[in-house]
C-alpha cells in the first residue's frame, strides 16, 4: 500500500468507530465464505444471499438487491451453473494462492484499484482500502477484490495464516492448518493426544456431510458480531 495509490484517489468515509483490522475482517470472512460456500452445492439463490448478506457488510456502494440476474433460478442445479460457479471459484482461488506468496507486485491487485473494486477509506483518523461494487464487474473480480482489501491491511496473514486444504481445497487462514498442511477433516498428520479444534474447524467438520447446512454456517461465520 503506497501514498502515491491513495493520492490518485477519491476516499471513502466510513462511520465513527470502526476499525482498519475490522474493514479488513469483513472483506476477508466474505471471500472466504464464498469460496467455501461454492464447494458446498451452492444455487443462485445462494449467490444471491451472500451478496446481500456478507458482501454487503463488506462493501462500500452495495444495495440489499442482488444484481446477479445473469444466473436466475432456473439454472440452479444445472451443469452450467455448475461449471460457472466452480470457474469463479477456482479464479478466485488462483489470485489468493499467489496473493499468499507475497509478490512485490500483482497485476489483479492493480486491476481492481484501477477499476474500482477496491477504494481507499478513511477509519477515524487512518487510512485502509475497502471493496467498491461495480455492477458491470465480472463475479470472480468482485470476490477477489474483497481478498485484495484483506492483503493490502494484513498482507503477512497471507504469508503465515493462508491455507487451502490439499484434499478439499478448504481455504482457511489459520496457522496450525497451515503447518498441518490441511483441514481438521484432511489433517495428513497423526492425530495428537488432547488436541482441541478450533471454532473454524469445527464448522467445516460438522457442515461437510450435509451442504445445505454447510451454506447455512458459512454463511453466518462471516456475520460480525
Amino acid at each position: 500500500m503506497t501514498p502515491s495509490l491513495f493520492a490518485s484517489s477519491q476516499f471513502i468515509s466510513l462511520p465513527d468507530g470502526g476499525t482498519v483490522d475490522a474493514v479488513a475482517e469483513r472483506s476477508r470472512r466474505a471471500g472466504t465464505a464464498f469460496v467455501n460456500g461454492a464447494s458446498a452445492g451452492w444455487t443462485p439463490r445462494d449467490v444471491a444471499a451472500w451478496f446481500t448478506g456478507p458482501y454487503c457488510r463488506a462493501a462500500s456502494g452495495a444495495t440489499g438487491t442482488t444484481t446477479f440476474d445473469a444466473w436466475p433460478a432456473g439454472l440452479a442445479g444445472t451443469e452450467r451453473f455448475a461449471r460457472e460457479l466452480a470457474a469463479t471459484r477456482a479464479s478466485v482461488l488462483a489470485t489468493v494462492r499467489r496473493l499468499g506468496t507475497m509478490p512485490a507486485r500483482d497485476a489483479f491487485v492493480d486491476e481492481a484499484i484501477g477499476a474500482g473494486l477496491v477504494a481507499p477509506c478513511k477509519v477515524g483518523s487512518e487510512t485502509t482500502w475497502i471493496a467498491s461494487w461495480s455492477p458491470s464487474a465480472e463475479l470472480h473480480k468482485v470476490v477477489a477484490a474483497l481478498f485484495v482489501v484483506d492483503y493490502l491491511a494484513r498482507p503477512i496473514s497471507f504469508r503465515d495464516a493462508l491455507t487451502v486444504c490439499s484434499t478439499c481445497e478448504a481455504l482457511l487462514f489459520d496457522a496450525g492448518a497451515r503447518a498441518r498442511g490441511g483441514c481438521a477433516m484432511h489433517d495428513p498428520l497423526p492425530a495428537r493426544a488432547g488436541r482441541s479444534f478450533t471454532s473454524r474447524e469445527t464448522v467445516r467438520m460438522s457442515a461437510k456431510p450435509f451442504p445445505h447446512r454447510h451454506v447455512t454456517l458459512t454463511l453466518e461465520a462471516a456475520r460480525l458480531t
